[in-house]
């Protein structure tokens, strides 16, 4: 191992200092004043904790029963608009059900909740999550037949007529158990890579994890439905004006799944509406997080995680009150209330103990603050750097990991102590991948995991050898954004209405024949003859339509003679096959003829584009003239381009070569 990670280990080991005696987690069942906010609710509640085939996830069917409570005595749900569904009566064919009915039940103004406690797998093509019936066997087949999709419950919810809706899924969606083992022997974990989107405006997904899913230390019940239902009884209550928003919830849950869980990655997530309220009045303090330990000897390795520093409020007893100093008090309470905060970050507790340690006069309490705000600062200077480090030692560990003589044990160790440096940031891709990795080593399989090669930042990347187009759309699968017309790999039909986004601007030079009906000129075809002629031109696409300005020159005559016709084109692409590109167009020869005084003629034409590649196009075009012009305009024209495009969103040849030459 480097010696910047032992000299790291060093320092945390020695900012680590004895942890106060674990608390336990509190219930979420105590009798709360009812709220009276349910009366237009309807909620589906699903805890299954003891499947048929599958491995049992403990106390599911506690959690949705905790759930049933609330939403009822302290929400005010009506009984009759709440259906609960327990272990062997969660089927898929209930659940469904259950959903149709309280979509049916929900009135405006209300809220529809769904909450599921159980197994989840990801769909074959990993675009969708499924929620597994209770009589789910443990077979590939099974979990799609006896699962529920995401979006199929999604298009269900959204036919009700709710103000908002409240989902919750806590569950993964990689196929495995708590502790990483697959649901299906011999299987692999497998994540979701495109994540089904909430109907617009009204409903708001929340889900456990996409890999793992599970309790927290010392608790034998599903966390995340734990701590949300703990979050809406007031531990998320951070600003104590007794609402708490599903933000407020989220991010509370969020942070004690960071904070305490070391032996998984379990990341949640929250997606559509972020501004519903989910409580009101409500008031119960939640439990000390410091005085909870985080998994006690898990580690048992050479690097141990951060720990906090302890506090000794005998420390900080008050004085005699002619002395006291009103600003070292205010400071006082302002630490102590951080000490003492469930929600309070490593840096803003640094900041309140260094506030009062800098206040010198009347300040009794100057050294001991002084030393918690060196504690924390320590703290919170080796927490940045075990991130900083992250990204080189995922490589090094990559790379050990590719080792022909190491043993698996050996990789397996190194992955683990990996997981156990930087397993408290399992928001970041590395840490997933190193999780990943340790759950298929576990079950025989290779690690699955690699450099990030492309240098686009993602990790789980579907095209890991092509850097992500970073065209700001939010897409996260690492591929390129390639537009239908020029992706070449796309065979099949595509219509161009629906290339919005995509505009260029090609020049290009090309050659043609024309046919002209000129009296007086005898040929072997009497009085019609062929004439060549080069153009060039500027052609731009946006969406389906295209706009061109081609200037044409006769061969066959003096450039004085009328040899020239500017011709103005406008037409449109309307479908293409792989890289063909058909349009059609009306287009108008000798367009300045207002100051040339040559005739004019309006014609129409059709073309068809073919690209080489992105950047490098040839188009045959024909032209049929419409107007009565054909002794100085040809009849028809046929005419072959070559392009090179000029600007496009995605690249440019020109600008390409520009850059290299310059270079």
């Amino acid at each position: 191992m480097s010696t910047r990670l032992i000299w790291l280990a060093a320092l945390v080991v020695g900012l680590s200092s004895s942890v106060a005696h674990a608390r336990e987690w509190p219930e979420v069942n105590g009798e709360l004043p009812p709220l009276n906010l349910g009366a237009n609710d309807a909620a589906v509640l699903i805890g299954i904790g003891d499947y048929f085939l599958l491995p049992d996830i403990t106390n599911a069917d506690r959690n949705a029963v905790d759930w049933n409570r609330y939403l009822q005595k302290v929400r005010g749900i009506p009984n009759v608009n709440v259906r609960m569904l327990l272990n062997a009566d969660a089927t898929k064919e209930n659940i469904i059900e259950a959903t149709q009915n309280a979509a049916k039940q929900v009135k405006p103004g209300g809220t529809l909740w769904f909450i599921y406690v159980g197994h989840g797998a990801s769909a074959p093509d990993h675009t969708d999550g499924m929620l597994l019936g209770s009589d789910t066997q443990q077979t590939e087949l099974s979990l799609v037949s006896r699962g529920v999709a995401q979006k199929d419950l999604l298009a269900i919810i959204d036919g009700g007529a709710q103000t908002n809706a409240v989902i919750m899924f806590d569950a993964c969606f990689s196929g495995t158990t708590a502790d990483g083992k697959p649901l299906v022997p011999n299987s692999q974990a497998s994540v979701i890579i495109k994540r089904v989107e909430p109907p617009a405006g009204r409903a708001a997904i929340l889900s456990a994890s996409d890999l793992v899913a599970g309790p927290l230390p010392q608790h034998n019940r599903p966390a995340f439905t734990y701590l949300m239902l703990g979050s809406m009884r007031g531990w998320a209550d951070a600003d104590k004006d007794q609402t708490v928003t599903i933000t407020e919830a989220f991010d509370y849950t969020k942070n004690v799944l960071e904070d305490k869980v070391r032996d998984r990655v379990q990341v949640p997530s929250l997606n559509g509406n972020k501004t519903i309220v989910l409580a009101k009045g409500a008031t119960e303090e939640g439990p000390n997080l410091i005085d909870i330990i985080a998994n006690p000897g898990k580690s048992g390795g050479l690097f141990s995680t951060v720990s906090a520093p302890v506090l000794d409020v005998s420390k900080f007893a008050g004085g005699a009150f002619g002395d006291i100093s009103i600003p070292v008090e205010q400071a006082r309470d302002d630490a102590l209330e951080a000490a003492d905060s469930t929600v309070a970050s490593a840096a803003s507790r640094r900041d309140a103990w260094c506030r009062f340690a800098g206040i010198d006069d009347k300040n009794p309490y100057k050294d001991e603050a002084a030393k918690q705000c060196a504690s924390w600062t320590s703290y919170v200077a080796a927490d940045a750097k075990l991130e900083q480090s992250m990204g080189m030692d995922y490589n090094v560990l990559i790379d050990y990991l590719g080792l022909k003589r190491r043993t698996d044990d050996e990789k397996r160790r190194a992955v683990a102590q990996f997981v156990d440096i930087y397993g408290r940031y399992d928001d970041r891709q590395e840490v997933r991948a190193a999780k990943l990795a340790a759950a298929n080593m576990d079950n025989g399989a290779p690690p699955g995991i690699s450099k990030d090669d492309d240098g686009d930042g993602i990790l789980f990347d579907s095209c890991p050898n092509e850097a992500e187009d970073m065209d700001g759309d939010n897409d996260t699968d690492g591929c390129p954004e390639k537009n239908v017309i020029e992706n070449l790999d796309d065979a099949g039909f595509h219509l161009h209405a629906f290339t919005f986004n995509y505009f260029r601007l090609d020049l290009g030079v090309g050659f043609g024949v024309g046919l002209w009906d000129q009296k007086g000129v005898p040929s072997r075809f009497g009085d019609i003859s062929y004439k060549p002629f080069v153009g060039a031109s500027t052609r731009l696409t946006f969406a389906f339509a295209e706009a061109a300005v081609r200037y044409d020159v006769d061969l066959s005559r003096d450039f004085a003679d009328g040899g020239g016709h500017l011709t103005g084109e406008l037409g449109a692409r309307i479908f293409g096959i792989g890289p063909w590109t058909p349009s059609l167009g009306l287009d108008y020869r000798n367009v300045g003829n207002f100051a040339t005084g040559r005739p004019g003629g309006l014609g129409v034409y059709f073309a068809n584009t073919f690209l080489f590649t992105p950047e490098f196009s040839m188009r045959l075009s024909y032209r049929q003239g419409l107007g009565d012009v054909r002794s100085v305009l040809p009849i028809h024209t046929v005419m072959l381009e070559t392009s090179i495009t000029f600007i496009d969103p995605s690249g440019s040849a020109f600008f390409d070569l520009l850059g290299e030459m310059c270079e």
